[in-house]
């Protein structure tokens, strides 16, 4: 793999890549991989934040690991219909809406460090959604699980608040 550390806003935008494996990437920019249609896995183990718009119409990603990510940003998976296998188990930050948006294969999630989350509607028609398990989060957000109509499993262990229209 390439010895990328950076990538500026939709730097990679836009591509026929089927695979990214940027084993050394700690910066991504504004939609840097958005609309990729042919892009089906990716590997970014050092990426801190997946910042706005990131694979924002990725229809056809299916893998992604992110397993260093803290902060997750306004549609960083919106529109990736055929996402199913996300490794974000470190995130601790939800950051801007929409962010899981019409990932509507996707079918378990685990976020066992989230903390924070200001991101309405960030599940919302995640169709095929049945388990989400988030014990640390302390809110949930306006329009969260809109849609989700398969939601049968929901871990919310430290649950304080719940917002507006939650379920729709």
């Amino acid at each position: 793999a390439p010895n990328i550390e950076q990538i500026g806003d939709k730097g990679l935008a836009f591509t026929c890549l089927s695979e990214i494996d940027f084993s050394n990437l700690t910066s991504a920019g504004w939609g840097a991989f958005t609309t990729n249609n042919y892009l089906v896995s990716v590997n970014l183990p050092k990426l801190k934040t997946a910042t706005d718009s990131i694979f924002f119409d990725c229809e056809r990603l299916t893998k992604v690991n992110l397993e260093s990510a803290e902060t997750l940003e306004t549609d960083a998976f919106r529109d990736c219909y055929f996402l199913r296998n996300i490794n974000v188990e470190n995130v601790k930050e939800l950051k801007g809406e929409r962010i899981f948006n019409y990932c509507k294969n996707l079918r378990m999630l685990d976020l066992p460090e989230l903390v924070t989350s200001n991101s309405k509607h960030c599940f919302e028609d995640c169709y095929y959604l049945s388990t989400i398990s988030i014990p640390k989060l302390k809110s949930i957000d306006d329009y969260c699980f809109v849609d989700c109509q398969r939601l049968r499993r929901l871990y919310l262990e430290s649950v304080e608040t719940i917002g507006k229209n939650v379920f729709g």
